[in-house]
Formats: structure tokens, C-alpha cells, sequence
């Protein structure tokens, strides 16, 4: 197991050493080929697991969507910072329930 994680450590090293388009697309595939040997060994369906992070992060940004209107607010005037206030709290609010 611990040359798995090392395998995906070293994937990312080299991704956040890419210098060109090209190689960050290399290195992205290389390191999600490794993220997904890892899944494997967790015994984790690495597409399921994918589509449910997916399907979790739509349904939070639509309940913060759905609280910014609440407010009368709109998103694109948002700070980060409030931004991400409200991601954690539409997330919140999803664990929740």
C-alpha cells in the first residue's frame, strides 16, 4: 500500500512540475491512472467514486445558488471569501440532511 500512495505522490510532484499545457495534461492522466490504482486498493470503484463527487458538488452549488437568491444576491458579486462561506455552508446544509 505504501508504494501506492508514493506512486501517486510522485504523480503529483510531476504534475505541479509540468511547464507546458501538453505535459500538465500528461501528468494529470498519470496521477489520476495512479489515484485510481489507489481506489482500487481501498476497494473504491474509482468511476463510481468520481460520479458521486460530481453529483455531491452540483448538488451543493445548487443550494448555494438557491440561498444566494434567497438573499437577494447573485454570485458573480461575491467575494472568495464569501464565496466560500457559502460553499461551506451549502455543504453543511447538505450533510445535514
Amino acid at each position: 500500500m505504501e508504494q501506492v500512495w508514493e506512486a501517486l505522490e510522485e504523480e503529483l510532484a510531476e504534475l505541479r512540475g509540468a511547464d507546458t499545457a501538453g505535459r500538465r495534461a500528461e501528468e494529470a492522466g498519470d496521477a489520476l491512472f495512479a489515484l485510481a490504482n489507489l481506489a482500487r486498493w481501498y476497494e473504491a470503484d474509482a468511476e463510481d467514486a468520481l460520479r458521486g463527487a460530481g453529483l455531491r458538488f452540483s448538488a451543493t452549488y445548487r443550494r448555494m445558488e438557491a440561498k444566494l437568491a434567497a438573499r437577494g444576491m447573485e454570485l458573480a458579486n461575491e467575494s472568495l471569501e464569501g464565496k466560500r462561506a457559502l460553499w461551506t455552508e451549502a455543504k453543511n446544509t447538505g450533510r445535514a440532511k
